[in-house]
């Protein structure tokens, strides 16, 4: 922690009742003390034995994917980021942050001048974060377009949304795509435009085409930030409509992401929330409930010993008043069709059988289009300087492109306000 005295120890009071008011076991809570204090090493990559407590393992290949993101997994907390140069940047960051704010706000200054210092930034615009969510679907969408009943396509439906979840959980800040800003890239034989078409709120748009399927989808990302701990929502729906005999059509929400441990203490991230799939053709529904052990909603394959934060739950129905019923009962309804489970961070299984794997189903790579739109995000020279590790350039040339989108906006205002 970074600061005054008072401020160090008013941060750590937020933490502890942060802490009180959360879901988190009195176990758990024992043992992020013990990580702030340095007693724990989780490169021992700890996972629970049968009798629930901890253990040492070596660690298995299939978290490769999360290795290389710098996490970890733990057996209750789930992934924790592992990164300290990163996070040390970004908490260093938020404090200056803080205080240029309040002497701007002293002074009468604007606060809405004050931009991000580029080094905690990723050289990458939002726009092709957005695009990463892709990656598997010309595996699982192509699996829904040639499965034989609307059932089967369902739970291919339920593997994309899963497999989505553990792509790019980078850490480090991507840019914020300027109004008109572009991306184009291809994932297999998948064409995936994106393009920034709201500038506040922040909306960005994809269109994405294949011979099979078509998708289309809006993301809307809205970031709530409490003291020591904050939540991603995306709004808006993706669609996907496959080109069979009936023009086959879903809608499917997105979950939030929660991160703990912003500014002190273990940095743990996690899905909340819910999940609907909507067959609108042929009404049937999936939901798919996250942190299933915080809402005691783990049952069957996985024991109580052995509840994770990464759990989740689900059913598919053709009965959609059966979405409304918030309680573990819905489990046990007979208009259920198929029983949903499984961690996000390694599989998803739908009546017994694994639809979805992390260690055998690797993400697919992307390729970025080699002749994009002068408006694609590749032409960015603050993505570009940053990329090459000129930071100052980077810095400056960020803050020249905010100040023109400023400018931009004050210019829209008369015609927004006369329409």
């Amino acid at each position: 922690v970074h600061g005054t005295p008072e401020m160090e120890k008013k941060t750590k009071k937020d933490l502890r009742d942060d802490e009180e008011k959360s879901e988190l076991t009195k176990e758990e809570k024992e043992f992020l003390k013990k990580l702030e204090k340095g007693d724990v090493d989780l490169g021992d990559k700890r996972q629970a034995k049968p009798d629930g407590k901890s253990s040492i393992i070596k660690q298995d290949p299939k978290y490769d994917t999360y290795t290389k993101m710098n996490y970890e997994i733990h057996p209750q907390l789930g992934l924790v980021y592992k990164n300290s140069e990163v996070m040390s940047q970004q908490r260093k960051v938020v404090f200056q942050m803080l205080k240029k704010m309040g002497s701007n706000l002293l002074h009468g200054k604007s606060i809405m001048n004050t931009s991000f210092p580029v080094n905690i930034f990723a050289p990458v615009s939002l726009l092709e974060r957005v695009a990463n969510m892709y990656l598997y679907a010309p595996v699982y969408i192509e699996k829904m377009y040639h499965a034989p009943d609307p059932i089967e396509k369902m739970k291919h439906a339920v593997a994309f949304v899963i497999s989505c979840l553990a792509i790019d959980l980078d850490q480090k800040k991507p840019f914020n795509p300027i109004l008109g800003e572009t991306f184009e890239c291809k994932i297999g034989n998948l064409d995936v435009y994106v393009e920034q078409t709201f500038h506040h709120p922040p909306i960005s748009q994809l269109y994405a085409v294949a011979e099979h399927y078509t998708i289309c989808a809006k993301h809307h990302f809205s970031m709530h930030a409490y003291s020591n701990s904050a939540i991603v929502k995306t709004l808006g729906k993706r669609h996907i409509y496959l080109h069979d005999a009936v023009n086959t059509h879903y809608t499917i929400s997105f979950p939030s992401v929660e991160i703990k441990g912003v500014m002190i203490g273990t940095r743990v991230l996690a899905y909340t929330d819910h999940v609907k799939i909507t067959d609108k053709t042929n009404k049937l529904y999936a939901q798919l409930r996250f942190k299933a052990a915080e809402r005691g909603f783990t049952e069957g394959l996985f024991k109580k010993q052995e509840e994770r934060n990464d759990f989740f739950k689900g059913f598919i129905t053709k009965n959609k008043e059966l979405l409304k019923n918030k309680s573990r009962t819905v489990f046990y309804s007979k208009e259920m069709i198929s029983y949903i489970e499984g961690n996000w961070i390694e599989f998803a299984m739908i009546d017994g059988d694994r639809y979805w794997e992390i260690s055998k189903n690797p993400p697919p790579p992307y390729v970025k289009s080699p002749i994009p739109l002068l408006s694609d995000s590749s032409y960015r020279d603050d993505l570009k300087e940053l990329a090459a590790g000129n930071l100052e350039e980077a810095q400056k040339q960020k803050e020249a492109m905010e100040e023109i989108q400023r400018n931009d906006r004050k210019l829209r205002e008369p015609y927004a306000k006369s329409t």
